[in-house]
């Protein structure tokens, strides 16, 4: 997990998270917001050393946001008088952070797919790689759609959209291609 994570709770919203070495570090704001606490106020409580400014980019541009790491999340959490601070610990301590270790990222649990085809699958990444490009997409970033499209349908993904040469692509029955250069 280099690059932020979004992690969506019903009740609780989002909590965007990053990796800072191999730790995870949460968005302050988004841990503190559930759970009714001012980020001020809740900052003061923290240990200095496990707060930072991280550049995110949000709504209204790239902001220096406060994230903090494992034990400052605990500490903020803590701190709410909220009944649902509980359940919020619940579900961080149960779901996010054992994903966060096992996987590097979260993934809310995968909902039953309707009922499709491999030849339906088959015809969406053939037609979407043409239109992509035609529209001037990259090698790599057609391979990318075809891997999040197995990812998606819950499909194993071909060894050779996982070990890429640069420049090159490799979607055996697409169209006759053994191999597409950039």
């Amino acid at each position: 997990m280099n690059e932020l994570q979004i992690f969506n709770s019903e009740k609780f919203g989002r909590i965007r998270a990053v990796e800072r070495g191999s730790e995870p570090w949460f968005c302050l704001a988004d841990v503190c917001k559930p759970l009714d606490l001012r980020v001020s106020d809740c900052r003061k409580r923290l240990k200095p050393e496990g707060v930072d400014t991280i550049n995110t980019l949000t709504a209204g541009g790239v902001q220096g946001m406060l994230y903090v790491n494992e034990g400052n999340l605990y500490r903020a959490i803590f701190q709410s008088k909220k009944p649902e601070a509980e359940e919020f610990t619940a579900w961080v301590t149960e779901e996010v952070l054992p994903a966060l270790r096992k996987h590097g990222t979260y993934t809310v649990p995968a909902r039953l797919a309707p009922e499709v085809s491999p030849n339906a699958i088959a015809n969406l990444i053939r037609v979407t790689r043409r239109v992509m490009l035609d529209m001037g997409s990259t090698p790599q970033e057609v391979g990318a759609m075809a891997r999040d499209v197995f990812v998606t349908w819950n499909i194993p993904v071909p060894v050779s959209l996982n070990r890429q040469i640069p420049g090159q692509m490799c979607l055996p029955g697409m169209d006759g291609a053994k191999g597409l250069t950039a």
